[in-house]
């Protein structure tokens, strides 16, 4: 089966954050298009003025988008396929072609802009000020009233005992004088961001303040490329700045602008995988990591080759069925990874060395010596840290090393080491 061990799994709380997300910010846009499509303001923004046709078109397309909301906050990538078939079906997708103004508009709608990057800090103050307020019976105009800064206290404290001190640390290096919205924003995003960024347990992601590209990469768990499995892709922060992997629009937003916000078409990746693929798009309908697993599909071979120039480590498909072997060439052409796995030659050859220095007789020899307390401690030190299956994404490389293991030592051994 190509979905045995998938690579990408969102959990229901998670796709339920992102619909939340996705009802609260998106859908009241497009429903507002919808109820103002036919004014003359509207109609002149959008470049169709006095064409009936092209107006009753963006109606419809306008009214499928808000039919299938759902599909397109936490539709998988065939769901996702059948709502563009309808559009081009229908021919929608001209209309967007042939108005440079609706796809931008459009791209303002879909497009995860101010409000999916917005600074933590800031929602978590409005939530504090607005939990203020109900229990306070009226409204609070300033963010440093005391009560507001209670309720701070008490969300921080929700999340992580720590953060609390933190903030009561931070917040005594400033004068009265300077303690203003701004400068409470940027303590709390400083400080969430950086817990986020520290903390390996799950977070509550149901009571974060704020779903952005940090959060969202959290809640994923993914620690390397789901593409390449070269490179990790952890966010980081610092007071010079953020750094967050890079989310590739698997079906490119410059073509498929209504999947700006789908959230299983958003792959958190690396750089490289990310600049590569660009607006390409996989020419057979399976291809997400969402969707296949890379490792399911194909293994790494390491043979010596008769010339310095020929390869040696190669992407070799599992299965003889045409399907696997079109996805396996997709990923190897989209992502050159026999090209740029072939730097890592070195770490291939050390496992091949090492097969012909520990052979069986070795073992059996190194384990009646009494030196070692079992086989399986042998082969640990010889083949060193080699994870699970379901634990590929969590280091650069673990694919290849279980796929060396697996080659010059056997299955058996790699069980034994992977346990």
């Amino acid at each position: 089966s190509l979905h045995d061990a998938l690579p990408i799994y969102i959990s229901k709380d998670k796709l339920q954050r992102h619909k939340k997300y996705f009802d609260e910010y998106i859908i009241p846009k497009i429903e507002t298009l919808y109820a103002n499509v036919d004014s003359l303001e509207c109609l002149s923004d959008l470049g169709i003025r006095n064409n009936p046709s092209e107006l009753r078109r963006l109606r419809k397309l306008l009214k499928l988008f808000l039919y299938y909301r759902k599909q397109l906050a936490i539709g998988k990538q065939e769901q996702l396929r059948k709502i563009h078939k309808i559009i081009k079906r229908k021919k929608y997708d001209d209309l967007i072609v042939k108005y440079p103004k609706i796809k931008d508009k459009l791209e303002k709608i879909f497009g995860y802009g101010d409000t999916f990057c917005s600074d933590c800090g800031v929602q978590l103050l409005e939530k504090a000020k607005d939990a203020a307020q109900r229990d306070h019976g009226s409204p609070i105009y300033r963010y440093h009233n005391p009560q507001v800064l209670k309720k701070v206290r008490e969300i921080l404290r929700d999340y992580d005992s720590g953060l609390e001190i933190e903030f009561d640390k931070e917040l005594k290096k400033l004068s009265p004088s300077a303690i203003n919205k701004d400068a409470l924003a940027k303590i709390l995003s400083k400080l969430l961001l950086g817990w986020l960024c520290e903390k390996k347990a799950p977070i509550r992601i149901n009571n974060f303040p704020e779903w952005n590209p940090y959060i969202m990469q959290f809640a994923q768990g993914i620690r390397t490329c789901p593409y390449c499995n070269r490179q990790y892709i952890t966010a980081f922060y610092s007071e010079n700045g953020k750094m967050r992997a890079d989310l590739d629009h698997f079906f490119p937003i410059s073509k498929y602008v209504y999947f700006a916000m789908s959230i299983y078409n958003l792959v958190p990746c690396c750089k490289y995988c990310n600049t590569i693929k660009s607006d390409h798009e996989f020419q057979k309908e399976e291809g997400s990591p969402y969707e296949i697993s890379l490792n399911d599909l194909a293994f790494f071979r390491y043979d010596l080759g008769f010339s310095a120039n020929e390869k040696k480590l190669k992407l070799i498909t599992k299965s003889n069925s045409d399907k696997s072997r079109e996805l396996v060439n997709a990923y190897n052409q989209m992502f050159h990874l026999e090209e740029i796995y072939r730097t890592h030659e070195d770490l291939a050859c050390n496992f091949m060395e090492k097969h012909y220095k520990y052979s069986p007789t070795r073992v059996s020899a190194l384990l009646k010596s009494g030196i070692f307390a079992s086989e399986k401690e042998i082969y640990k030190l010889v083949t060193g840290n080699i994870c699970k299956e379901q634990e590929i994404l969590d280091d650069p490389l673990n694919k290849l090393k279980r796929d060396m293991v697996e080659q010059f030592f056997g299955k058996r051994v790699l069980r034994m080491v992977a346990e």
